[in-house]
């Protein structure tokens, strides 16, 4: 698996300089967190395959998490915490919640092999992530950041 690009968005009253690049397949970012966020913060997460001989992506499945609950019921089994343990080992992200006013970091992240799902056949594909606080798509949703990611599964 490798990424091809990065594309990431965020309110400037939660997060700045952020910056992103890829480098050999592997992504990389930087960002600072302004103010700590706080219990109630969610993350849809939604990964699309894009179909054969067009340009438009399917979605194959998604979440609606509360991060503070994910992290602390960071031992229970699931893709998500899988994934999640995957980007701890390449960042310096925060394993609890509060999440602290700070500099956060990812350094040359690859999926690795045992977290990518078998059903995921070679292909071309999109990671949504959507940090929010409020209810998802009404008026009450603040947004906190935008995560578009494009990857490739090879064989």
């Amino acid at each position: 698996m490798k990424f091809t690009k990065i594309e990431v968005t965020g309110d400037s009253s939660y997060i700045s300089n952020v910056t992103y690049w890829i480098d050999n397949g592997t992504a990389n970012a930087d960002m600072y967190v302004k103010r700590t966020l706080n219990y109630g913060l969610r993350v849809f997460v939604d990964l699309q395959m894009k179909l054969a001989d067009s340009k438009k992506y399917q979605s194959l499945f998604s979440y609606d998490v509360d991060v503070c609950k994910l992290l602390n019921e960071f031992f229970r089994e699931s893709l998500l915490r899988s994934w999640y343990r995957n980007l701890l080992k390449y960042s310096n992200f925060m394993e609890n919640c509060p999440i602290m006013e700070g500099f956060y970091y990812i350094r040359k992240l690859a999926l690795e092999p045992n977290s990518i799902p078998p059903y995921l056949r070679s292909g071309d594909y999109r990671l949504c992530c959507t940090a929010y606080y409020g209810k998802r798509n009404s008026k009450k949703q603040r947004s906190v950041s935008n995560l578009t990611a494009y990857m490739q599964i090879l064989s």
